[in-house]
């Protein structure tokens, strides 16, 4: 009991950089959809009679080649190749990515958020290696994180430029990395003021999020492997360490989740190892929007049911209206809830 009751009060350590929107707006601009043209789309070799069935390709901002799968929910009548007809109406489109040791959902993972009517871009990440530190001797414009959060925004802007796509409901959901991705996403999004922006965000154990924290907490798997290995192996005696998290504080899930203009829901898993719990509380208690908080008291770092029943809930929610009273945490799981319940944007 104690432990949750620092946890609920834990604001983060990470140091929030005071130009944080400005670096963000620098790199993404006006934030607009990319033009039709800028959107390579190519049919998957499969069909089914709910959904169609893409491969997305667009340049990211370093030239590299971005690829993506993307879902559509057919139109009344069947209409197919996410076509704008009136007979194919605009439907919102979720955004994701995959975790740091897991390649791109299938097409059978993606296909259920045809279901609720829902079309899916799943953004697949370029190759990396796993460093979080990586490039952070160059300052926070060279990180491979910032390339990574650059990436998932553009993919937001390229969902946003599809026909079929209804731009003022974008959503964003990852797990891990992915997590931090989606809400490191919406979060640079929304410092552009542009025309695309994720106004809903889910996100299950996030990482990388308050760094220099859980380091000293003793993190070091998965995306903080990297800066148990920089003080291993580089930087010994830590002489370097004020640098280093000064140029990862432009990356960190905490900081950017206070830029964050949407609603956050955010499910944490109390045992987990990788992305600690207080981390996660840095995430949740930064936020100033309408948020959800759902916590698991015995899961570690890896998928909750639970939580993708509760992000289905989350997606099919009204849009621009708030369910007060929605916050049945205590029925999921040991789950906890702070801001405003029901998390719409």
């Amino acid at each position: 009991m104690q432990r949750m009751r620092e946890l609920e009060a834990y604001g983060g350590s990470s140091t929030v950089p005071r130009d944080l929107a400005g670096f963000w707006r620098d790199r993404l601009g006006a934030a607009a959809p990319l033009a039709l043209g800028e959107v390579r789309r190519e049919p998957a070799d499969l069909d089914t009679p709910v959904a169609t069935y893409e491969r997305l390709s667009f340049a990211a901002a370093d030239g590299t080649v971005l690829h993506a799968r993307y879902v559509c929910p057919r139109g009344a009548g069947g209409a197919d190749r996410g076509s704008a007809g009136a007979d194919a109406p605009r439907v919102p489109t979720v955004v994701m990515t995959h975790d740091v040791t897991c390649g791109p959902r299938g097409w059978h993972h993606l296909t259920r958020f045809a279901a609720i009517g829902h079309a899916v871009v799943e953004l697949e990440r370029r190759p990396w290696s796993g460093d979080v530190c990586a490039g952070w001797e160059r300052g926070p414009a060279a990180l491979q994180m910032t390339r990574l959060i650059w990436d998932m925004a553009l993919a937001a802007q390229a969902a946003a430029s599809l026909p079929r796509t209804d731009a003022a409901r974008l959503s964003a959901w990852g797990e891990g990395l992915a997590g931090a991705l989606a809400i490191d996403a919406a979060a640079a999004l929304d410092a552009c003021d542009g025309a695309v922006c994720l106004r809903r965000v889910a996100a299950l154990n996030p990482m990388p999020a308050d760094v220099r924290a859980t380091w000293e907490a003793g993190g070091s798997r998965l995306v903080y492997a990297g800066v148990r290995d920089h003080f291993r192996v580089e930087d010994p005696t830590a002489a370097q360490a004020a640098a280093l998290f000064s140029a990862l504080d432009y990356v960190d899930a905490a900081n950017m989740a206070t830029l964050l203009r949407g609603s956050l829901l955010l499910g944490t898993s109390l045992m987990d190892d990788a992305a600690l719990p207080q981390s996660q509380y840095a995430v949740f208690n930064r936020a100033p929007g309408e948020k959800r908080h759902i916590t698991y008291p015995k899961w570690g770092h890896e998928r909750v049911n639970d939580f993708e029943d509760a992000l289905m809930a989350y997606l099919v929610a009204p849009w621009g209206a708030s369910r007060a009273g929605a916050c049945d945490g205590g029925a999921r799981g040991g789950g906890t809830c702070g801001g405003t319940a029901g998390g719409i944007g």
